[in-house]
């Protein structure tokens, strides 16, 4: 499950769907041009299942390399930052994302205020109210 979900977040970074072998050169050259590692176009085919003939387990390295690409230090902080692989249209931005682009980034926080309840000890007086939410 989470191969395929790196496979939809590269295609993602990458613009385009992985459906003919051009498509896979093409990749291999953008994932040099951001990441200068090399993941060659059949070891990209064998990952997205392209060679039916072949079935390889995926290589901690290719992985890694797929990580960086899409911004992650390396493939266990992808794991970790997919928030149990659901919402793969929102892209998380944290401590250990890494940007490799020369562009302007637009960034978006999103939080929920806490909220707080406070009582009130009048020590023997009076108040309108015992207690607040704030």
């Amino acid at each position: 499950m989470i191969h395929d979900i790196l496979r939809q977040t590269v295609e993602r970074t990458a613009g385009f769907k992985m459906v003919t072998a051009g498509n896979f050169e093409e990749l291999s050259n953008l994932i040099w041009e951001k990441t200068r590692e090399r993941l060659s176009p059949t070891t990209l085919k064998r990952f997205w299942g392209y060679l039916k003939n072949e079935s390889v387990d995926t290589r901690p390295h290719t992985l890694d390399v797929l990580a960086k690409y899409v911004g992650y230090r390396n493939f266990d902080v992808f794991c970790n930052n997919r928030n149990n692989y659901e919402n793969i249209q929102s892209r998380i931005v944290d401590s250990d994302s890494i940007v490799f682009a020369d562009a302007n980034h637009t960034l978006t926080a999103n939080w929920s205020a806490n909220t707080y309840t406070v009582s009130f000890n009048p020590n023997g007086g009076s108040t309108p109210t015992a207690s607040k939410s704030v």
